[in-house]
């Protein structure tokens, strides 16, 4: 079942994207962006050193699909858009 992108998807992602303290697995991001519940994410200190490398190369996959939920545009995401966010950073260190 494809995500709808309402209201409460775009806050709970921007929310995601802007903080630099919890990742959401891939496989439990549905769930998050549709409730926003913080039992399914994990915090960034915890994860191993690779999982922070797999989930900044998947959210850098993932760039121009996320800026257009955020920023409403049809265009890609303009460079650096991505790392300019919090998360992004967040998960290098």
């Amino acid at each position: 079942m494809p995500l709808v992108v309402d209201d409460a998807v775009e806050r709970n992602l921007r929310v995601l994207l802007e903080q630099d303290e919890l990742w959401v697995r891939r496989s439990r991001w549905p769930r998050w962006l549709r409730q926003g519940d913080p039992a399914d994410a994990v915090t960034i200190d915890t994860m191993l050193p690779d999982d922070r490398l797999a989930a900044r190369a998947w959210l850098a996959q993932q760039r121009h699909v996320l800026h257009q939920v955020l920023d409403g545009s049809a265009e890609r995401a303009p460079d650096g858009w991505l790392d300019e966010r919090p998360l992004y950073v967040a998960l290098q260190d």
